[in-house]
């Protein structure tokens, strides 16, 4: 008997990163910022006149760069951290060994 096997774990929500320890999921994304918000704090936090030029898109749309290496686009998700990293992380920083998945099966 073949048994179907398990589907696939749900995607991670991220969080919004606003420093006022919001507790709704992230909704939109600044490259600039390099930060996930979602809509009512990424309003409040870009209406200030020196942030309004940042760059806002979907979350969907997001090409977020690496925290530790800002060099680097964070294409891979770590699931023991459970934070966006990049390969240069994974490779000789401090996520070597975790269990991480490409950013794009996420």
């Amino acid at each position: 008997m073949l048994q179907t096997p398990p589907p696939p774990p749900p995607p991670p929500v991220l969080k919004c990163q606003n420093p006022e320890a919001c507790p709704s999921a992230a909704t939109q994304y600044c490259s600039t910022c390099n930060d996930c918000f979602c809509e009512d704090c990424a309003v409040s936090t870009h209406d200030h006149p020196l942030l309004r030029s940042h760059k806002m898109c979907a979350i969907e749309n997001r090409k977020p760069k690496c925290k530790s290496h800002p060099d680097y686009l964070a294409d891979m998700y770590c699931e023991t951290d459970k934070e966006l990293i990049c390969m240069k992380c994974h490779l000789v920083g401090k996520h070597v060994g975790h269990s991480v998945r490409d950013v794009q099966e996420v």
